[in-house]
C-alpha cells in the first residue's frame, strides 16, 4: 500500500464525505462550511458523531471554532463535536479552547482490496441499518436512524441474514476520490452476535468495492471492532479524536 500519511488522508476524506452527506440530506440538516472547515448541523439528532466538523485537509488543525460552534448553536444543535488528527497537540488544544472535551479515540485504518475473498450480502434499505446501529450502540429511541434513512442511493448498502432470518449485520460504503471506498456504520443486532455476520457483510462490501475499481478501503474503528477489521486486512494509520460540546 502507500505510505502512512497519504493513507490516512485518505480515510480523513471518507470522514469529510460522510459529513457532507448527513449536511445535505439528513432531515432539517444544516451544511456548514467556513474557512475549510465543513461541518454537518442536524438539530433533531443529539449526536456529536451527525453534529460535528473537521478541516478538509489533516494537515490543517480545527480551526475558527468560536464560528462553527455559533452555526451549531444557531442551527439548533443540542451537542456539537470536532474531528482532531490523533496526535495534533495544537488541534488538542485548539478544541479545548472552544469548551470540548476529548469522547472518544478510534483508530483509522485502511485495507488493501488486492485479495478480497467474496462473500454474499444483499442490498438493504437505510432505515434498516440505521434500526440495527440504534440497537448494536443500545439506543433506546431513533437516533442515528432518521439521517442515515435520508442518505442517498450514491451509497451502497449491504446486510447479511441471522440464523432467526432476520438481517443481523449491516454495513454502508461511499466510494470517494478515485480509488477508495469508505466504510460507514457497520453494526450487527445484539441477539445476532458472535454468528461471523460482521466478518461476511464486510467481506461482500470489500469484494463489490474492488469490482467497481476501488484501491483500498477506509473506516474507523472503536477498540470492540479493530480485532474484526485487522482479520480482513485493514492495519492501522492513525488515530482520529473526537471532541464534544453539550450545548443545550
Amino acid at each position: 500500500m502507500r505510505d502512512r500519511d497519504t493513507l490516512f488522508a485518505v480515510q480523513w476524506a471518507g470522514l469529510v464525505a460522510q459529513v457532507e452527506m448527513f449536511g445535505v440530506y439528513a432531515p432539517q440538516s444544516t451544511l456548514i462550511e467556513h474557512e475549510e472547515m465543513v461541518g454537518s448541523a442536524v438539530p433533531s439528532i443529539e449526536s456529536s458523531l451527525i453534529n460535528v466538523a473537521l478541516s478538509r485537509d489533516p494537515r490543517e488543525r480545527p480551526h475558527e471554532l468560536a464560528t462553527i460552534r455559533r452555526h451549531f448553536a444557531e442551527a439548533g444543535a443540542r451537542k456539537w463535536g470536532v474531528w482532531v488528527v490523533g496526535g495534533d497537540d495544537a488541534g488538542a488544544s485548539a478544541a479545548k479552547s472552544a469548551g470540548l472535551h476529548l469522547d472518544s479515540t478510534p483508530a483509522a485504518m485502511v485495507a488493501p482490496l488486492d485479495d478480497v475473498a467474496g462473500a454474499d450480502a444483499e442490498p438493504v434499505d437505510f432505515g434498516t441499518i440505521g434500526e440495527i446501529n440504534d440497537a448494536a450502540y443500545g439506543l433506546p429511541t431513533p437516533k442515528l436512524g432518521p439521517p442515515i434513512a435520508q442518505l442517498p442511493d450514491a451509497v451502497h448498502t449491504y446486510g447479511v441474514r441471522a440464523a432467526d432470518g432476520e438481517i443481523g449485520a449491516v454495513a454502508m460504503a461511499f466510494d470517494h476520490g478515485h480509488e477508495d471506498t469508505a466504510v460507514w456504520f457497520v453494526a450487527t443486532r445484539p441477539e445476532a452476535q458472535r454468528q461471523g455476520l460482521g466478518h461476511t457483510v464486510m467481506a461482500a462490501l470489500m469484494s463489490e468495492a474492488k469490482r467497481r475499481g476501488n484501491r483500498t478501503a477506509s473506516l474507523q474503528s472503536s477498540t470492540a471492532g479493530r480485532r474484526l477489521y485487522e482479520s480482513l486486512g485493514f492495519v492501522v494509520v492513525g488515530e482520529v479524536h473526537l471532541y464534544e460540546e453539550q450545548l443545550t
